[in-house]
């Protein structure tokens, strides 16, 4: 299983990597909570999350309580959390 989790998240990152990329900064609201914002400090994805990771590629890791998941660059969950 955790083979297949490495394999899984090393195509992602290899398949990502070539393709063109806006900026999307990891941000957090007052209330502490974690969402994206773009290179004019737009917010692109809702402060929804616990913690975020900047994006490598098109996917970035994302936690919600004690789960963690990968999102695209326009907010939607690539699996599950």
């Amino acid at each position: 299983m955790r083979k297949t989790v490495i394999l899984f998240i090393g195509f992602l990152l290899a398949w990502t990597s070539s393709m063109a990329q806006s900026v999307l900064e990891p941000e957090a609201d007052k209330k502490g909570r974690w969402g994206y914002v773009d290179e004019y400090g737009r917010v692109v994805i809702k402060h929804k999350y616990d913690d975020a990771f900047p994006f490598e590629g098109n996917v970035a890791i994302v936690r919600k309580g004690e789960k963690f998941g990968f999102i695209d660059r326009t907010g939607t969950l690539v699996g599950k959390i």
